[in-house]
């Protein structure tokens, strides 16, 4: 839930989420890449 809510609204992650979709990926997969992006960010605190 995490991850969806921030690719609709931080700029970086968004980003991120638009740049796999426009290369084609499906969107679960963008997702699931965005959750762990969030997980390395948040481990890095």
């Amino acid at each position: 839930m995490a991850a969806l809510v921030a690719s609709r609204h931080s700029p970086v992650l968004k980003a991120l989420s638009q740049r796999l979709l426009l290369a084609g990926k499906p969107k679960k997969l963008a997702l699931t890449v965005l959750m762990r992006k969030l997980l390395l960010l948040t481990n890095r605190l």
